[in-house]
């Protein structure tokens, strides 16, 4: 099963010869009374996931699922924004749903589109140099079609350390950007111009949906597998056991009931103490819904899947969990399943757990309205030692105040040391990285209420980074992923929803747990949440099976000895980070560790045509 990717280019023809044998040499160039000099335009993909449609010189490639609502079937929606283009010179998005992004290659005009839409499927990344511009859908092949030796972009650090990810459109590497969610991007002899073309805050305008929430929601994600039923019938759910995966499991089955095989669904299945329960939570789950539940078990060494997952994708791991997505991609795959249903973002739409501080505050300011009335609770609750009270009452006198460090908006969804991230890049730089990240969120128009935005920021610096990566990993596999509750559908509804019936006090997801009542029993939807972690911490200690390579950690400059020392004998997330940072150093900088770097040679040349296309068995090239 060949890898689902694309990328493209549009470099001035000078330099067309510096690029990987294979491509953009025999490619038709453009030329401009701006550029008399001409560029080369190019374009391949391949894989049975990316759709293309190539017609009067001008290309369209197509990740994820879209469709058009006036055209509802699948075959219809690349026709459709092709000719669109083609008589706007622009992108239909306000008439694009689903999870996708897009890419243009416009050859009359010499120009290259690119479009992410405000969820997506993966991201799109590019780099744009003096000879030209060149986009990849994923960062190794980008990474493989520059002649330049990759650099770290140094100024990503301490957000790096921050979040074990970087949010917002920079990645570790110097240079190297992607598509952010909303954004549309051209690129001609002119340069580069990038647009925020799509924010909620047209959802957020529209009628409030109240009383009948959870209609509207089963209604709606009904729809949305639908649609992805009818472009991918091959597809089984990742069922964790969670109610995020159990109420995609529900809504599927009923989706597939007319098949003749059951559904099924899978899970990765890890030996260890304290990942057993695990096991029981999805199979308990599996029955009850009747699916054919198949446990992947994750047998060689953490290292092993760490290490691969780091060469397929060019980023570090932000969760662990991710590790085991490319063994599980490929199981599926080889099983004849080649998409999976993931539940990534339901936390972050419906309620998450660590909202609870500022409920709590919302209610004591609610209680205590005057800031007098605050402040004395908080000196009685300090001396009489109660530091939890206390805590909320702080919370409760600075909640509006989104600018302060320690705001749970800027705290959610952190994997750090805090300390140890202070004394290698100082308070200064973390408390940028978390504002910028605050900030870049906030662009996208979302309320600056703190409850909102507390959820807005792990919807968008989390869970979609989260669903993207993994995308990739699926993609790598031959296989794609497919995150219903980061569709455009589900987004719009969520944010139509009145903010009483998504975020309850000490009842999170309480709406989703509603809606999957309607297909599980009480006991199983209401049963404790488990946190399916995994023994890091232990294999980052002396004698775990991580220890070797914690050892050969290099010594970074920004990293001061005793930091390190202090992480070694008691081992935390900086440490993880930073090993994480040190496997990645070593694979695309300093490349002491072994790569298998992209043979573009291999991929097949395509003619042009006028029909879209999804290649099953041979890779496209699209001549621009």
């Amino acid at each position: 099963m060949r890898a689902n990717r694309f990328l493209g280019g549009m470099v001035r023809r000078a330099s067309a010869e510096r690029l990987p044998s294979g491509l953009g040499r025999e490619s038709l160039s453009w030329e401009s009374r701006l550029s008399p000099a001409g560029w080369t335009l190019f374009a391949r993909a391949e894989g049975e996931f990316v759709r293309s449609l190539t017609e009067n010189g001008v290309t369209l490639l197509l990740r994820g699922c879209a469709l058009m609502p006036e055209r509802p079937e699948p075959a219809a929606v690349l026709p459709l924004v092709h000719e669109h283009y083609c008589r706007f010179e622009d992108l239909p998005t306000d008439r694009l749903e689903g999870a996708f992004s897009l890419a243009v290659i416009d050859r009359p005009a010499g120009r290259i589109v690119l479009y992410q839409n405000l969820a997506g499927s993966g991201f799109i990344y590019y780099t744009d140099t003096f000879d030209g511009f060149l986009f990849a859908s994923c960062l190794p092949l980008l990474l493989d079609l520059r002649d330049v030796a990759p650099q770290v972009h140094e100024a990503m650090l301490p957000a790096y350390f921050a979040f074990r990810t970087v949010p917002g459109r920079h990645t570790l590497f110097a240079a190297i950007d992607r598509l952010l969610p909303g954004e549309l991007l051209r690129y001609d002899d002119r340069g580069l111009h990038r647009q925020q073309r799509d924010t909620v805050r047209p959802w957020r305008e529209a009628p409030t949906i109240g009383a009948e929430a959870v209609e509207h929601l089963e209604e709606t994600m009904t729809e949305v597998l639908a649609h992805y039923a009818g472009e991918r019938p091959a597809t089984a759910t990742l069922l964790s056991g969670g109610v995020d995966s159990s109420y995609l499991q529900a809504v599927w089955s009923q989706t597939m009931r007319r098949s003749d095989q059951p559904p099924r669904s899978f899970a990765v299945r890890l030996d260890h103490p304290r990942t057993r329960a695990d096991a029981d939570y999805a199979q308990t789950t599996a029955a009850a819904l009747r699916t054919e539940h198949t446990f992947v078990d994750a047998e060689a060494p953490f290292s092993t899947y760490l290490l691969e997952t780091l060469a397929e994708t060019g980023e570090p791991l932000n969760h662990l969990q991710a590790g085991y997505f490319l063994l599980l991609a490929r199981t599926m795959v080889a099983d004849g399943y080649s998409s999976g249903l993931c539940g990534e973002g339901a936390d972050a739409l419906f309620g998450h757990a660590e909202a609870g501080p500022v409920h709590t505050a919302e209610w004591l300011r609610r209680l205590l309205p005057a800031k007098r009335l605050r402040d004395a609770a908080h000196q009685v609750a300090e001396g009489l030692g109660w530091e939890r009270l206390a805590c909320r009452l702080r919370l409760a006198q600075r909640l509006y105040d989104l600018d302060d460090f320690n705001h749970p908006a800027n705290q959610i969804t952190l994997w750090t040391h805090w300390p140890s991230v202070w004394r290698c890049f100082g308070a200064a730089a973390a408390e940028k990285a978390v504002a910028l990240r605050r900030e870049w969120v906030l662009s996208l128009e979302v309320a600056s209420e703190p409850l909102e935005l507390l959820h807005m920021v792990a919807f968008w610096a989390d869970a979609v980074g989260s669903a993207a990566l993994w995308t990739t990993i699926f993609n790598r596999a031959g296989g794609d992923l497919l995150c219903p509750f980061l569709d455009s559908r589900i987004l719009r509804l969520v944010t139509r929803l009145a903010p009483r019936l998504r975020y309850v006090r000490r009842q999170p997801k309480v709406l989703l747990k509603r809606a999957l009542s309607r297909h599980l029993p009480r006991q199983l939807v209401y049963r404790p949440k488990l946190a399916f972690s995994q023994p890091v911490f232990e294999w980052l200690a002396p004698g775990g099976q991580l220890r070797p390579l914690v050892e050969a950690i290099e010594p970074y400059p920004f990293v001061p000895r005793e930091v390190l020392a202090e992480a070694k004998a008691r081992p935390n997330w900086f440490l993880y980070s930073l090993l994480c940072y040190d496997l990645w150093h070593k694979t695309f900088i300093c490349q002491t560790l072994p790569r298998e770097k992209e043979d573009f040679s291999r991929w097949d040349e395509l003619p042009t045509s006028g029909t879209a296309a999804s290649s099953r068995a041979q890779p496209r090239s699209f001549l621009s």
